[in-house]
């Protein structure tokens, strides 16, 4: 895949790809698979939050190394002190030295930055690129949960990314028109669609031509997956999940995915070993993308208080039971998921009858219609043609 040309384009026309997450990394694929597939050169920035888990993702997908990375280390940042000392770092950089962060991160190229989301990378790629005099494009724009508080700072660096970025990719109509009504600066742009369909494709293909599969006879599982730091900081909340966890074990087996967070808090709060000695909880490791959505295609159904596991079972059409009063996503909603919050009488209503929840995958495109990814490459080149 990695035929890349051998002369770059004019300074102010460089493309760069900015991600730090495991979740940006993977919705940010599709698009560099786009530029390749098209010959088109670009740069890859890594700023290193989750580097771990992105060394992995980039064999996964594909993906050549990052042409830099910001933040070296041998796992991933998971504690809110690691977090606070990455940002300070990177914005003291972006801040105090605009000319050597346009050297040093963007390799000295203006043109178009690319970042994803509402993450502290996103932050901290809208500032690098803003005082490095780059041009901004935003993946994912438009989404709201119309609460400054919840989530945050999500919703706060949504809001900083979408009044200082020039191009703003909304998956849907209705993120396209809350980037109407904001009045944005920037040129919005209705992309056709989340690149997560895009990688949950190439997921799919790449999982099939590798053989991996969860789909075995009878055996039936849920999968519970909780990280956000509202959820497992608070010890109320974190026992309302260990409890529903093992009153989901009492029906079929569950198989936890156990981030580190989660397990630090667990442990924290004295409520690990009652995850660990409960009949037909599994407790798991983050595991291997490709492996990870087979196991939620495959699942009765999931858990989650994640906004991209929203988005993946939506387009995988797994039930979702979502354990968050509030959420910036439509993905699902009213088909495959439920936002719960913690109404037990919701929940329970899910779990008697989650199979109402299952529908068809949303990943195939009809013949000749272009791809999410497609359609933001093209809008971005003529951007930098303009």
């Amino acid at each position: 895949m990695h035929q890349y040309p051998h002369t770059y384009p004019p300074p102010g026309r460089m493309i760069h790809v900015f991600v730090g997450t495991k979740a940006q990394l993977i919705k940010m694929a599709p698009l560099m698979h786009e530029l390749e597939r098209r010959n088109v050169p670009y740069r890859f920035i890594n700023a290193g939050q989750h580097a771990a888990t992105i060394a992995t993702l980039l064999a996964q997908f594909d993906l050549r190394p990052p042409d830099v990375t910001l933040f070296s280390s041998a796992g991933n940042i998971s504690s809110l002190r690691e977090g606070f000392a990455w940002l300070f770092r990177l914005l003291w950089q972006a801040l105090i030295h605009p000319a050597q962060t346009r050297q040093m991160v963007f390799g000295g190229y203006g043109g178009l930055c690319f970042i994803h989301g509402d993450t502290a990378t996103t932050l901290i790629s809208l500032i690098m690129a803003r005082r490095a005099g780059l041009s901004v494009a935003h993946v994912e724009s438009g989404l709201r949960s119309f609460n400054i508080f919840s989530p945050f700072p999500e919703e706060l660096i949504r809001l900083i990314a979408m009044r200082f970025s020039d191009l703003l990719f909304a998956p849907n109509e209705w993120a396209y028109q809350n980037l109407q009504k904001m009045k944005i600066r920037g040129k919005a742009v209705l992309a056709g669609g989340n690149t997560i369909i895009d990688a949950l494709a190439y997921a799919q293909k790449k999982a099939s031509q590798e053989g991996l599969s969860f789909a075995l006879p009878g055996h039936r599982y849920a999968v519970m997956s909780i990280h956000r730091f509202e959820t497992i900081r608070v010890r109320r909340r974190l026992n309302r999940v260990v409890q529903l966890a093992c009153s989901v074990a009492e029906r079929l087996p569950l198989k936890f995915i156990l981030h580190k967070p989660t397990a630090h808090y667990l442990q924290k709060f004295g409520l690990l070993r009652a995850l660990r000695d409960t009949p037909r909880i599994e407790l798991l490791d983050l595991q291997p993308y490709l492996l990870f959505v087979q196991m939620l295609k495959s699942a009765e159904f999931v858990i989650t208080d994640g906004g991209s596991i929203q988005e993946e079972t939506a387009v995988l059409g797994t039930p979702c039971l979502i354990l968050r009063t509030r959420t910036e996503r439509r993905d699902g909603l009213g088909r495959n998921a439920l936002l719960a919050g913690t109404n037990e009488e919701v929940i329970e209503s899910f779990l008697e009858n989650f199979a109402a929840y299952r529908f068809p995958p949303l990943y195939t495109r009809r013949e000749g219609a272009a791809t999410p990814s497609a359609s933001i490459v093209t809008e971005a080149l003529r951007w930098l043609d303009r």
